[in-house]
C-alpha cells in the first residue's frame, strides 16, 4: 500500500542513497562508493520508494560475459 507523500516524512539518508545510485548507474557500484553494502541500499531505496508511493528505478539484468 502506497501512502500519500505529505503523511510520510522523508529520510535524507535515502535520498542521499538514490543519488549515490542514480550516480553509480547500479546498486553495486554505489554500495562500493558509499562503503555500504548492497541489501542495505537496496532497502534504503524500498523505503524512499515507499515514502514517495512510486518504483524510482527500474530493474534490468546484466549478462555477464
Amino acid at each position: 500500500m502506497t501512502r500519500p507523500m505529505n503523511e510520510t516524512a522523508l529520510d535524507w539518508g535515502d535520498v542521499r542513497v538514490f543519488l549515490a545510485i542514480a550516480r553509480a548507474g547500479t546498486l553495486g557500484a554505489a554500495a562500493r562508493l558509499t562503503g555500504q553494502t548492497q541489501p542495505t541500499m537496496g532497502r534504503r531505496l524500498r523505503a524512499l520508494e515507499e515514502a514517495v508511493g512510486h518504483t524510482l528505478f527500474s530493474a534490468r539484468a546484466t549478462a555477464s560475459c
